[in-house]
């Protein structure tokens, strides 16, 4: 990925007249570089899906992705988005369970 020069507005703009002026770049760090794992987009794509007819298979993705992780050591950082994300699923899977009841 190539970043060019960023645009933002001058300290001297004046009403009604912008100046632009190349920006620092931006900075490094976990809100700007958040660390991703290869089971969060099965997980994303789950918690997106609004189609019913293909929630049922998302969901089911979404739990095998992370059961697959979870048969590898995983970190303690990883741990904790690991539970929420599995607390997010069981979420949306009684959800859909209670429409059907």
């Amino acid at each position: 990925m190539v970043h060019g020069p960023k645009l933002c507005l001058s300290a001297q703009s004046s009403p009604g007249r912008l100046s632009y002026s190349a920006a620092v770049p931006p900075k490094r760090g976990p809100v700007n570089n958040p660390t991703t794992y290869a089971w969060e987009a099965a997980y994303v794509i789950a918690i997106l899906e609004t189609d019913e007819a293909k929630m049922h298979c998302r969901l089911y993705d979404a739990i095998a992705a992370l059961e697959q992780r979870r048969l590898s050591p995983v970190s303690d950082e990883e741990e904790v988005v690991l539970s929420g994300a599995e607390a997010g699923l069981q979420l949306l899977i009684s959800e859909a369970t209670e429409k059907y009841a």
